[in-house]
């Protein structure tokens, strides 16, 4: 036990003051963004400045701080991005959280011996996924909240790359970086750090065209917390345990980073965690929408989801005996403060006590058992349950976590006819020794004696610091003045402040250019690719000559001949990707089965699941002997036309169908499951109508589709004006004549420049509300 590497207590830091709750409380790193390029963008977030102060203030207490730069980067920003990486990097960050393969790429060209931490943003769920990270220099990657402990051991066991895993907090029920659903409906991109957390909305599940259960918080997940099984995580091999939180208060990060150190100590002192029902409290009351251990631990259905509320639950803390129109009774179960924030279950009532009587009279606090009086708005029934959504002494208590104070060992030495001197060692073993230009002298009339020496060297009122021990080496009878003293002091506490705080030596480097390739012109024709998910649209793709055809490994098995005349779509997701070459060739969703791909002479798409928004990432997959890369669908306009890679022969977009808005390994059906997701057809619907469908795989991760479809008509043929060339028809749910007249209309659309066929088929969708042109004439948030 004593030779393992301490596992990794990473805490988040959306503020200076949460920051200084984390660091206070424990926290080994923090990880923070900037007010750009970080996926929390409506976190406080840190300027420049208070960047440079956070990255000092942590490294002096010896934690290490990363920072998110885990969005997607189109090419009019990544001049912008490198910029920024550059002050980052001078100003001494630990660690990079990136996403973007391209700026991943750059990074490790431009900066070698920066450090890059890969996002769950990269949905990283397997062992080659993370195996291709290690070998592009990658230290850690943050593995996709899906898997399993089961899972994360046997990764861990494959590769040698840092890995890291979520413990506490929200959880995102699609696999992050797969989820489109914010981006596509309301115009802001979780890729792009503006998620407008869609699955927290209130949603009735239809199947068919009957609704079966309505008005529930279908897809809003419990939150996360692991805290009874931190030791089983410690021991399958991870790096690191990150708690979620950029978004929540200096004091949620005190109590959870406080109760999590506790208990990781606890582990590599007795390799046994007792946690108390007070500290379970705690980690309750500060915040929770109900707590699940997650798909860590294999919760599905409803230990993962709660249907009923969307926002902290609190902590029952009493239920309503008598009211009046004004006014409840309430039997506390628990202690109950003025300023305390309570609901009233089943209600739209909640509120902040200003009040609290007592038989009549007016008191601050009330204790279990005891009967109150509360003024309330509206009259509330007796029975209902009352909650405690927030406890004002306990974030009381959290504020009033200080800085700890670092100990260091002093030495001074004080000889006659020399410069006296001061050595200070500290808990890091750093050493400095400052002198100051007064030389000792002998006295004649006052007397240094041992506690007046002391009594001015321990004077770091304001310094982090104080002395363990003060050695003082000195002769009889001196006399130094109280200034040298004083500078000898201030000299040395700022000499360790600087080794302390500056933990790299960087020197400048050659700044980032966009390198251009070189590529011949070329006069190919367009090319038109169909992607099947049912065999009527395979049929319907060959009937109508299109030689390029796409069948979703699902239901590539039901090929019987020829098919090395088909691409094989691989899934999303794939705990152990495979891949076989009978086919033409690989279309890979995930870069786990992108790195089964090297060895192979097989032709290679990368599918819009990689999010490929710039040149960068283009010339990092072609790299990699990608033939064509497909382009996120998370690009418009102006990101098409100022994309920089030349070879658009080489890019493929995705010009028709309904966009895939999340993937989840989330199952409504988990509780009563009989299969009926793969007979029928399920939807979502939303607050304005809009239906998502609703589509299991046979591995049982559920796919939801936007509910307006994409087709572009004038845009192609502005795309084929920008140099495109290769245009994809990305079928779902679509019957053979439905294939056959789409593809038509777009063979007529592509070769002929005729939109009479597709503009018909566009107004026959308009009339059903079931249009969009996605976000090719919008801006990108």
């Amino acid at each position: 036990m004593d030779n393992m590497k301490k596992v990794e207590l990473l805490a988040p830091a959306g503020s200076i003051a949460a920051l200084k709750a984390a660091i206070s409380s424990g926290a080994d790193a923090v990880y923070l963004g900037g007010g750009q390029f970080g996926a929390r963008a409506y976190a406080k977030n840190f300027s420049k400045e208070e960047m440079i102060e956070a990255i000092k203030l942590a490294h002096l207490y010896d934690v290490l701080v990363y920072i998110t730069v885990n969005t997607l980067i189109y090419d009019h920003e990544f001049q912008e991005v490198m910029d920024y990486v550059d002050f980052l990097y001078h100003h001494d960050v630990d660690a990079l959280i990136v996403q973007d393969l391209g700026l991943m790429r750059v990074i490790r060209e431009y900066y070698p011996d920066l450090e890059i931490h890969g996002s769950t943003q990269m949905t990283i769920h397997n062992a080659e996924g993370a195996k291709l990270l290690e070998e592009e220099g990658v230290k850690r990657v943050v593995l996709a909240r899906e898997n399993s402990l089961e899972e994360v051991k046997k990764i861990n066991e494959k590769v040698s790359i840092e890995t890291e895993i979520f413990i506490h907090g929200a959880l995102c029920v699609s696999y992050s970086g797969q989820c489109l659903m914010s981006s596509l409906i309301g115009g802001r991109s979780g890729n792009r750090g503006r998620c407008a957390q869609p699955c927290r909305k209130l949603y009735d599940l239809a199947l068919e065209d009957k609704v079966i259960d309505k008005n529930k918080f279908l897809i809003s997940p419990k939150d996360l917390n692991t805290i009874n099984h931190l030791d089983e995580i410690i021991e399958s091999g991870v790096s690191s345990l990150k708690i979620e939180g950029r978004m929540k208060s200096p004091e949620y990060v005190a109590v959870v980073v406080s109760i999590y150190r506790k208990a990781i100590d606890q582990y590599y002192q007795k390799k046994k965690i007792n946690i108390t029902t007070a500290d379970l409290e705690q980690l309750k009351q500060i915040f929770n929408r109900q707590f699940t251990k997650g798909f860590l631990f294999n919760e599905n259905g409803n230990a993962f989801i709660n249907t009923e509320k969307n926002n902290n639950m609190g902590v029952l803390c009493g239920v309503v005996e008598s009211s009046k129109k004004h006014q409840v009774s309430i039997r506390c179960f628990k202690k109950i403060h003025v300023q305390d924030g309570i609901y009233f279950e089943g209600t739209d009532q909640g509120l902040t006590i200003s009040k609290v009587f007592r038989n009549g009279k007016a008191i601050i606090e009330a204790n279990k058992n005891e009967l109150i009086t509360l003024d309330v708005k509206e009259k509330i029934k007796p029975g209902v349950k009352v909650f405690k959504t927030k406890d004002v002494m306990l974030e009381e208590k959290a504020r009033n976590i200080d800085l700890k104070r670092i100990g260091i060992k002093a030495e001074v030495t004080l000889k006659i006819g020399d410069k006296p001197k001061l050595k200070l060692v500290d808990d890091l073993g750093f050493e400095v020794v400052s002198e100051s230009n007064f030389i000792v002298q002998k006295s004649k009339k006052q007397i240094f004696n041992e506690d007046k020496i002391k009594n001015q060297l321990g004077k770091l009122g304001n310094t982090p610091f104080y002395f363990t021990s003060l050695n003082i080496n000195k002769d009889e009878d001196i006399f130094i003045v109280v200034s040298a003293l004083n500078e000898l002091r201030r000299t040395a506490i700022e000499q360790l402040i600087s080794l302390r705080q500056e933990r790299h030596k960087r020197d400048k480097h050659v700044p980032y250019q966009y390198q251009k390739e070189t590529v011949e012109n070329n006069n190919s024709q367009p090319d038109l690719v169909v992607y099947c998910h049912q065999m009527d649209q395979v049929k319907a793709a060959h009937d109508c000559g299109i030689t390029k055809i796409i069948v979703n490994e699902e239901i590539y098995d039901e090929i019987n001949e020829n098919r090395e005349l088909y691409y094989c779509g691989k899934n999303r997701v794939n705990e152990k990707p495979m891949i076989n070459t009978s086919c033409k060739g690989l279309v890979v969703s995930d870069l786990g089965t992108l790195y089964l791909t090297k060895d192979t002479s097989t032709e290679v798409i990368t599918n819009f699941n990689l999010n490929v928004t710039n040149s960068e990432t283009v010339k990092y997959l072609k790299e990699k002997q990608v033939s064509y890369v497909t382009l996120s669908y998370e690009m418009n306009d102006l990101s098409y036309k100022k994309l920089k890679y030349n070879d658009k022969l080489n890019l493929e977009i995705i010009v028709y169908g309904y966009q895939e808005v999340m993937v989840t390994k989330y199952c409504l059906f988990t509780e009563n499951c009989k299969r009926q997701c793969q007979k029928q057809n399920y939807y979502l619907i939303d607050s304005r109508k809009e239906k998502f469908l609703v589509n299991m795989d046979k591995k049982c991760h559920m796919h939801i589709y936007n509910s307006k479809n994409l087709i572009l008509a004038n845009e192609v043929l502005r795309l084929m004006k920008y140099g495109y060339k290769r245009f994809r028809l990305q079928f779902s749910k679509e019957n053979y004549d439905e294939s056959v007249r789409i593809i038509n209309a777009y063979k007529d659309l592509i070769d002929e420049h005729n939109k009479i066929p597709i503009d018909k088929i566009i107004e026959e969708y308009k009339i059903k509300n079931q249009f969009t042109r996605g976000y090719f004439n919008k801006d990108i948030l």
